[in-house]
């Protein structure tokens, strides 16, 4: 097993796809069983359980053995695992919002989502400092990136169709 990894799903290397495999983790969204979600969320439900003992050093060596963990799979039941326990785990919350380094690309995992928006609401203000998130807000208004976009689409690139995307992305 891998460990030391960088904290985002942007890397090739960890890409694991889960999110098409897997894409919840606290229920089944497909008629029929599947033994890769079935594992899945039964280690999501097993994780939930070391939360709800309400141990501080069994959560924070899950914590650590989840990020010491090779695959973005893991990051996502983090994420699932601090929206169902703000309390427990604002401190790393406000570490995740800060440390994101992806607001500028088009990448945003469903659990990173629930995880803010779930933390917004029950923090409000007090999550993370005003001027982070004006910090953050600037970013996701001026991406994505106007060179990026114009060498992807290369011949095809207009104004009016970057002004699209970056609606979109908005």
């Amino acid at each position: 097993l891998e460990t030391g990894r960088e904290p985002d799903a942007i890397d090739a290397s960890r890409n694991d796809s889960s999110e098409v495999w897997a894409p919840q983790l606290d229920h089944q969204t497909r008629p029929y069983s599947d033994s890769k979600g079935d594992l899945i969320r039964t280690l999501a439900f097993a994780c939930e359980q070391v939360y709800q003992r309400g141990k501080k050093d069994e959560i924070e060596q899950l914590d650590r053995r989840l990020r010491d963990a090779k695959w973005y799979l893991f990051d996502r039941v983090r994420y699932h695992l601090y929206r169902m326990h703000p309390e427990i785990a604002k401190a790393w919350i406000r570490e995740e919002i800060l440390n994101y380094d992806g607001y500028a690309e088009d990448v945003y995992g469903f659990e990173f989502q629930r995880m803010v928006r779930s933390a917004a609401d029950h923090f409000g203000e007090a999550l993370v400092p005003r001027g982070e998130l004006q910090r953050i807000f600037d970013t996701i208004l001026v991406a994505p990136a106007k060179e990026d976009h114009r060498q992807f689409m290369a011949e095809r690139f207009t104004e009016e169709g970057y002004r699209r995307r970056q609606e979109y992305f908005q």
